[in-house]
């Protein structure tokens, strides 16, 4: 065993190639079983003994018996390649790739999604919108999101496209199609209740056009709530290094004005603050 042990790739690649009889399939499982449980063999290379073990059995001894194993391990992709490969029917394909995507929670599915979708889109809309709708859900992203978009004709899109914006957690997400949509009040919700100056930045150019007052008030807010946590110069600095943008606000510049004077009077003894402040009146303003 401890020969084996060291040398367990090549022995293991060699007994594959050169297996010819039942009995030495079975002799060589046997041998894979007793590795896999060895606590010193690492994930990936029981990944590969468990792969080994469910082409023996296919190939050498048991058909079946290989299927049924195979389906114990359908996070390893090479396993689930495999049986996707001896599939004769699109039913068993469907089947399998459903208890794929079924098996999985995490971006590893997402090359089984688009083969089922590929499926699906040819012979049944209603399970290609419907696994589309599962698909933006659990991997939700732009590309998802056009497709579903343009399955819709204009007229239905625009009675149904809160449905689907409703339906990510995914801030960023959630953010590019209040862009795309044109959900400004639901984009000015979602920037109000972080009032990250930073991400407020992002969206400084779409707003202004069509929200100036509303995000000239969440800008300001940002600034003041950032300045009465804020400890040092280079805090001061970060903060105040926003103001440029926050001119180019329609009635920015005015705003400016007062919060600067509102800044003077209520952090008197911020000397720090006080000396960026006279900076940035001189060199700006």
């Amino acid at each position: 065993d401890n020969f084996y042990f060291e040398h367990k790739e090549t022995i293991l690649n060699l007994l594959y190639k050169h297996i010819k009889h039942t009995w030495q399939a079975e002799d060589t499982i046997i041998l894979l079983n007793k590795l896999i449980n060895n606590k010193d063999i690492y994930d990936f290379e029981k990944e590969k003994i468990k792969v080994k073990i469910i082409y023996i059995n296919y190939y050498f001894i048991d058909k079946e018996k290989a299927k049924f194993l195979a389906n114990l391990y359908l996070d390893i992709n090479e396993i689930c390649d495999f049986l996707l490969s001896i599939t004769k029917t699109e039913e068993e394909q469907i089947d399998i790739l459903e208890k794929i995507i079924d098996s999985r929670d995490n971006y590893s599915d997402k090359k089984y999604y688009e083969m089922l979708l590929s499926i699906y889109k040819e012979n049944n809309k209603q399970k290609y919108l419907d696994l589309l709708k599962e698909y933006f859900k659990k991997h939700g992203n732009m590309q998802i999101y056009n497709r579903i978009r343009e399955y819709y004709s204009a007229k239905e899109w625009i009675k149904i496209r809160k449905y689907y914006l409703n339906m990510t957690n995914n801030r960023k997400l959630y953010l590019d199609i209040c862009i795309k949509e044109e959900h400004y009040d639901e984009l000015i919700d979602v920037l109000r209740k972080n009032m990250w100056l930073e991400e407020i930045n992002n969206y400084i150019d779409i707003l202004r056009n069509n929200k100036p007052k509303e995000l000239l008030e969440i800008y300001k807010e940002s600034i003041l709530n950032d300045i009465r946590y804020a400890s040092d110069r280079k805090n001061y600095q970060k903060i105040i290094s926003n103001f440029n943008n926050f001119k180019r606000i329609p009635q920015g510049k005015n705003e400016l004005n007062n919060i600067i004077k509102y800044l003077r009077e209520n952090y008197k003894n911020r000397r720090a603050l006080q000396e960026e402040l006279d900076f940035y009146e001189e060199t700006y303003l």
